[in-house]
């Protein structure tokens, strides 16, 4: 089948200053009563940094974002109010970015007695504004109540195994939980990289299959989703009833159109390397792909293209791929700048709520924001 049919050490980076005025801008809301205050951006596509600080790796909650240090922020999600969720590495934290630029912290490993977030990485909300959390480490996904931090298991035993289907959430094993996405019905997906698979929790709490046979390979493309092999599925996003899968290991990004059950490429040729902006998705080159997200309506898909240093854009009717952010350089380069040359040096984790979007950058222990412009200047 044709590929694209639906649409390392590093060496040391130095530290750098950046001016907080100009890195944070706030506006307070006059709309009406209640209005919260937002985030104020410059221009669409121009990167603005609204946490921790280039090269200064920590585990810091300060006053505000700018204050805070983070050792390498591996998922992060956007809420209906703004606020950004975020998920750091080690020691394991949740934290919360609020729209007025504050930080709170939720979990800390270091304060857990027992049933432990261990390890958090891609972070999803469920349509009750709840967090899901997939934790490689504790071989679990948690869910968390959004409001105070009070979190619990959801799915996964704990256990190293790979739970059969129809068994209940919490009564059998995951192997590497990474990803995880919500579906409007309440269902759950989870991206489990130790098992190769991606798996779902249905509404009832049972755990089924909806693409990978277990085994490790990349093929399938056009053929039934539970027939096709993954190499190593990390990341998904979810919209109108399709589950997109960053599979890092494979260098592609694939999708799985779950009413029909059957899995397609989206982007990368599955040959790591930079190549292909411009031209069609499927015959891109993409090296280790991560995060990805899409625009609210759906058009375009974002993926992290972690050790190309850069965002990627695929407009989903032409299934062209463009660079969107990411100059292909690792060391910081100034707060903002246009997204095209502002350096990414591990772009991770990637979400996007009311036309803004958020990126982290595990490297240089960064969070960045940026509005998305909209319309034919987004692949311009």
């Amino acid at each position: 089948m044709t590929r694209g049919a639906v649409f390392r050490s590093r060496p040391a980076l130095p530290r750098a200053a950046t001016s907080r005025v100009a890195a944070l801008l706030v506006l307070a809301a006059s709309a009406g009563c209640g209005d919260a205050i937002l985030f104020l951006g410059e221009t669409p596509a121009r990167m603005r940094l609204v946490a921790g600080a280039p090269g200064e790796r920590g585990s810091i909650v300060g006053t505000d974002g700018l204050d805070s240090r983070f050792q390498g922020v591996q998922g992060a999600a956007v809420a209906a109010d703004g606020s950004v969720y975020l998920a750091d590495a080690s020691p394991a934290r949740i934290l919360r970015l609020r729209r007025d630029g504050t930080v709170e912290l939720l979990y800390d490993l270091r304060d857990c007695p027992s049933s432990c977030i261990r390890g958090p990485g891609d972070l999803a909300l469920d349509p009750e504004g709840r967090l899901l959390i997939a934790d490689a480490a504790a071989r679990r996904v948690w869910r968390m109540d959004a409001a105070g931090g009070a979190y619990e298991p959801y799915a996964g035993d704990g256990s190293a195994s790979d739970a059969p289907d129809g068994t209940g959430r919490l009564d059998g094993g995951l192997l590497r939980p990474t990803g995880v996405a919500v579906a409007p019905d309440g269902t759950v997906y989870i991206a489990d990289g130790g098992a190769r698979r991606i798996r779902s929790v249905s509404p009832g709490g049972v755990l089924g299959t909806v693409a990978g046979t277990g085994e490790a390979g990349d093929d399938g493309d056009g053929g039934p989703a539970g027939e096709a092999r993954f190499r190593r599925p990390v990341r998904l996003a979810m919209l109108d009833g399709v589950l997109f899968v960053s599979d890092s290991a494979a260098h592609r990004v694939r999708a799985v159109t779950l009413a029909s059950g059957t899995v397609d490429g989206v982007a990368g040729s599955g040959a790591p390397g930079f190549f292909g902006d411009g031209g069609p998705a499927g015959a891109s080159r993409l090296r280790t792909p991560v995060g990805i997200a899409l625009a609210d309506d759906g058009a375009t898909l974002y993926i992290a293209d972690r050790d190309n240093h850069r965002v990627r854009v695929v407009d989903r009717a032409s299934g062209v791929i463009q660079t969107f952010a990411g100059d292909g350089g690792t060391e910081f380069t100034g707060d903002g700048r246009a997204a095209g040359s502002t350096s990414l040096a591990a772009p991770t984790a990637i979400s996007i709520r009311a036309g803004v979007l958020f990126v982290t950058d595990i490297v240089l222990y960064l969070v960045w924001r940026t509005e998305i412009p909209e319309g034919p200047e987004l692949l311009t």
